[in-house]
């Protein structure tokens, strides 16, 4: 703000309060020195702009007209300022992007940091929710990009790359005991069990997987976050059927071991997904292919 923006805003609180003290008081400076600038300010412009006397303070014509007139030029420097803001912010490289939970630890921090790093990306502005809800949103125009699983190419929904991933056993390698590479779900019945609640796309094909076997299992509880399942994992308190993805953090610590389950049907399918009746722009095609080669990195591991 320059020195005159100074002195017409403290000018307009004086007047407004028709008091130095109160004025100074709001504008967090000492008495004395707001009155030496309203003192500078009427020595400036040539004229008393207030009428002083024992109870406070009153405007002259004067100081009437300028304060009429300094509302209007603060006003409009307000609205120019933000203007500009807004201009500023409209030359930003944002990306609004839709992914499952499971990315939001992974997956996501490292396409901001590669997209950055490139001078691809600004912002990156996240949402995460079930498939249903990503596709819906994008659908809406209220995501760029969506990181789903098991989406579905429809209108106006466009798959641009899809990435198989096996499921498998997630168990506490201290509580639990397993020395296969690979484990079929009747093994995994005889501990207790911790599913995805119904609304994951995975809830109804491990159900009636489960179904088949000619065993009870012991369901102890269900969810549709990750961050619960793996504490209940890593706790001993279950096993559970999920991705690479879905526990990436707690395999890289160790607390948490995978095995692939042996039934055929128990894959995942990770798709990048825009919204087919949107521009697929330079920057978002970089960006769906930034992921796509992240996604496929983390399932090769």
């Amino acid at each position: 703000m320059s020195e005159f923006s100074r002195e017409l805003h403290s000018f307009v609180e004086v007047a407004r309060e028709c008091s130095i003290r109160k004025a100074a008081d709001k504008l967090n400076i000492s008495s004395s020195a707001l009155s030496r600038q309203m003192r500078l300010l009427e020595e400036d412009l040539g004229t008393a702009l207030f009428a002083r006397h024992a109870k406070g303070m009153q405007l002259t014509a004067d100081g009437l007209k300028l304060l009429s007139q300094a509302e209007r030029w603060l006003n409009e420097s307000t609205h120019l300022r933000a203007s500009l803001a807004r201009k500023d912010r409209g030359n930003e490289k944002k990306l609004r992007i839709g992914a499952a939970e499971c990315f939001a630890q992974t997956l996501l921090p490292a396409l901001y940091d590669r997209q950055t790093a490139a001078e691809r990306l600004d912002v990156l502005q996240v949402r995460t929710g079930d498939t249903n809800t990503l596709i819906h949103a994008l659908s809406e125009g209220e995501i760029d990009l969506a990181l789903a699983f098991n989406a579905r190419p429809s209108q106006p929904v466009r798959v641009l790359s899809e990435t198989s991933c096996r499921i498998g056993l997630v168990y506490s390698p201290i509580h639990f005991t397993v020395d296969q590479h690979e484990i079929s779900i009747a093994e995994c019945l005889d501990w207790p069990v911790s599913l995805p609640s119904e609304n994951l796309s995975v809830h109804s094909r491990l159900l009636a997987e489960i179904h088949r076997q000619r065993k009870r299992p012991r369901i102890v509880s269900s969810s549709n976050s990750v961050l619960f399942t793996s504490e209940m994992v890593r706790n001993g308190h279950a096993v559970a059927f999920m991705t690479r993805f879905d526990v990436r953090p707690e395999l890289l610590a160790g607390g948490i071991r995978f095995v692939p389950l042996k039934d055929q049907r128990m894959e995942e399918s990770v798709c990048v997904c825009v919204n087919a009746n949107a521009e697929l722009t330079t920057d978002l095609q970089d960006h769906a292919k930034t992921a796509a080669a992240l996604i496929n990195a983390i399932a090769q591991i």
